[in-house]
């Protein structure tokens, strides 16, 4: 065992890449006295490494790695998240605190959290296991890579191998497929592959797999392996609640495929795992139970029922507006409806295509909705929860997919803005979400239609607006 340092306890790191390099030491019980000795540095410049505050030229990084055991895979995810985070070795500016040019920025509050195993499941057992501790290593950089604007498509072919080489491992039979480790890295591993898998596949065409493939596997062949402990403790509450979120979400994706009768079926089926009469009393439960409740009621404006759908958001929102929970919290679980209401009467309104009149009704309840919330504090926290996304994908990844639909309902109201607003969204879903490429491909094609636009005249608006914004740089998700 590592000796423990006199004085004071270390300063929490304020970037989340220098929170994972603490957290790696703790793994491997090394503390920071003993990794500025094999640096060859002092204990401050260690401090400074974890809070971006250090010259790219003071750490050896190749030795950084070996003393964190980190190869493979795991080193160049590593390797290329310090490059964009240390400060750059330039003359005259090496001790200067600025950022990377091509770095993100530090980390913090929400975008911090969501990729930090706490809270949603990410983590349940705490410990590697044998042989996979490369893979756990891979596994938090990705989630790391994510929160650092990384390109989705690029991490899902790096982690791929990683989740293969689990996956191979399981059928091998080296070690028991009941074996805890075994199965937690499994989980883990699954539900990262399928976030990446969701903010990279096809909209409507590859993504409801998803469902059946990665999410099918980890809840008929892991779930049903993991047994929590009959007492209430911290494992047995995080794979519950991780249950609960993997079959909410499938749900979501088989709805996505139009397969509503197993998606309904799902749900059904879930409703006795809630705790549903205590949404005030258990905050763990809260926002899993208004999801259930949206994706229930989305699931009547999908099958065009006006009186049900208003009825039951009434109800829900009667439900949050009596529950003993802190304002806070209650915008946020307003907000989760909020989205419901403003993509029900998206739905509404394509089923009212033949009444011009009620089409442009619904269209400008939608639109108003989700422009409202996209501007507001929840947003890109209402996309996140009531579609059930895992911890994993960061919230600035959400932004897109909220002003997605809100073009859907601007088409109907205002084509040109429609057309300019998608055009603007798919030059930055190109890196950031490509999942929606498609998707947003096809608003362009029916806001240029309906501007009486023939495929000759749509080809040249779409020259003529990239020639127009060549060179500008486009607005980033916050």
């Amino acid at each position: 065992m590592s000796s423990k340092p006199q004085g004071k306890p270390p300063l929490e790191p304020s970037t989340s890449w220098g929170r994972y390099i603490h957290d790696r030491l703790r793994v491997l019980d090394i503390n920071r006295q003993i990794l500025a000795t094999r640096l060859g540095v002092s204990p401050a410049t260690v401090t400074r490494l974890l809070n971006r505050r250090v010259a790219a030229k003071t750490i050896n990084v190749s030795v950084l790695c070996e003393i964190l055991q980190l190869r493979g895979d795991a080193r160049d995810l590593f390797l290329n998240l310090l490059k964009d985070g240390l400060i750059p070795s330039r003359a005259g500016h090496a001790g200067r605190a600025t950022q990377a040019s091509a770095g993100a920025g530090p980390v913090t509050g929400d975008a911090r959290d969501s990729w930090r195993p706490h809270g949603a499941g990410l983590t349940i057992l705490r410990s590697a296991g044998p042989g996979f501790d490369s893979h756990y290593a891979t596994m938090e950089l990705c989630a790391l890579a994510l929160n650092g604007h990384q390109d989705p498509a690029t991490l899902l072919r790096t982690f791929q191998r990683s989740h293969s080489a689990i996956e191979a491992a399981s059928e091998s039979g080296w070690i028991r497929a009941t074996d805890p480790a075994l199965l937690e890295i499994r989980m883990r591993s699954g539900m990262l592959l399928a976030a990446l898998q969701e903010m990279t596949l096809g909209w409507w065409s590859a993504r409801p797999s998803i469902a059946d493939n990665a999410y099918g596997i980890i809840a008929e062949d892991v779930v049903p392996r993991l047994h929590p402990s009959r007492h209430a403790d911290e494992r047995s509450e995080l794979l519950r609640t991780e249950a609960l979120r993997l079959n909410l979400r499938r749900a979501v994706l088989l709805r996505e495929g139009k397969m509503h009768s197993d998606a309904d079926d799902l749900l059904a089926g879930m409703a006795r795992n809630l705790r549903m009469d205590q949404i005030g009393y258990a905050p763990a439960d809260a926002v899993l139970i208004v999801a259930y409740n949206a994706q229930r009621i989305h699931t009547l404006a999908a099958r065009n029922l006006l009186e049900q759908w208003q009825r039951e958001l009434k109800r829900a929102r009667d439900a949050i507006a009596f529950a003993p929970v802190s304002h806070t919290e209650r915008a946020r679980l307003h907000a989760i409806l909020d989205y419901a209401q403003g993509v029900g009467a998206k739905r509404f309104m394509w089923y009212s295509q033949n009444s011009v009149g009620i089409r442009t009704q619904r269209a400008e309840e939608a639109y108003t909705m989700l422009r409202d919330l996209r501007q507001g504090r929840f947003g890109a926290r209402a996309t996140h929860d009531i579609n059930l996304y895992h911890s994993s994908v960061p919230l600035f990844y959400m932004e897109p997919e909220l002003e997605c639909s809100e073009i859907d309902a601007l088409i109907w109201i205002d084509p040109r803005a429609a057309f300019e607003q998608a055009m603007a969204l798919l030059a930055r879903a190109q890196r950031l979400y490509p999942t929606l490429i498609g998707k947003i491909e096809q608003q362009v094609d029916l806001s240029l239609e309906r501007l009486g636009m023939q495929e000759a005249q749509k080809l040249e608006a779409r020259r003529a607006w990239r020639a127009d914004h060549a060179g500008e740089r486009l607005p980033q998700a916050r």
